[in-house]
């Protein structure tokens, strides 16, 4: 994530203040998200990471953070592997073994196979996404899952890359907030941020707001060209202050 790396070359005493707030985080899976975005910065929280990891009770989520471990150091590849292929939830086993993938090809005809499975279309197709990304002979695959999905929201997320300015649009055009923070926050690492507004970034960080805590904390890590034209370092300072306070209250 290079949005955290910069938050880092700020001041390297952050990254402590942050593992310091990251464990204050009561729920094992959010700690985990915290700590795992500090390991993508610093190796040095990985085995800190996934000792948190290995005390989350559902197994989907605790395959999910072993996929994010892998991620940053393939050492991990074998036990993520192991306990992905252990779920029993189609859509979770085919999303997972498609991120491991992008991780390690050998098994990527396993992943298609999984993906491939799935009966829900919006499900597969996300996962055929996933995959397209590590081979792009399976992107005709996908976008051809995606043409019969009726709402136009799932058919945005699944192609939100190809599909920004309508995902843009859709934005506005929604009246759920939790959806409506999800597509902005899709849309966030394509966006200009080093030219934010003030106006527009007094808009999106009330409507990212709406995303749970563990959420929002890597949305302002990606906000931090933002954050920086606006406010400068002082602003990132004062940004990673707040974030400790605000933690310390978790208690």
């Amino acid at each position: 994530m290079y949005a955290l790396s910069d938050l880092a070359q700020v001041n390297s005493s952050h990254l402590a203040e942050l593992s310091e707030a990251a464990q204050l985080i009561q729920d094992e899976f959010s700690r985990a998200k915290a700590l795992s975005a500090l390991a993508q910065i610093n190796p040095i929280y990985l085995p800190e990471t996934f000792m948190v990891v290995q005390t989350i009770e559902n197994k989907s989520k605790r395959a999910e953070m072993l996929c994010a471990l892998a991620q940053a150091d393939p050492t991990y590849y074998s036990e993520a592997l192991a306990v992905v292929r252990s779920l029993q939830n189609e859509y979770n086993r085919a999303r997972l073994l498609a991120i491991l993938a992008q991780v390690d090809t050998s098994h990527l005809s396993e992943a298609l196979s999984a993906a491939r499975a799935i009966r829900d279309p919006y499900n597969r197709a996300q996962v055929l996404a996933i995959l397209a990304q590590v081979n792009i002979a399976y992107l005709p695959e996908e976008l051809e899952v995606v043409q019969p999905i009726q709402k136009k929201l799932d058919r945005l997320e699944v192609v939100s890359e190809e599909a920004l300015f309508e995902s843009l649009i859709s934005l506005y055009a929604t009246s759920y907030a939790l959806d409506r923070a999800k597509i902005l926050s899709d849309c966030l690492p394509h966006l200009p941020l080093s030219t934010l507004s003030f106006t527009d970034w007094q808009f999106y960080l009330h409507l990212l707001a709406h995303r749970t805590r563990a959420d929002l904390v890597q949305d302002l890590a990606t906000l931090y060209p933002a954050i920086v034209h606006l406010g400068g370092k002082e602003a990132v300072r004062g940004m990673v202050d707040a974030m400790r306070e605000v933690c310390q209250q978790w208690k």
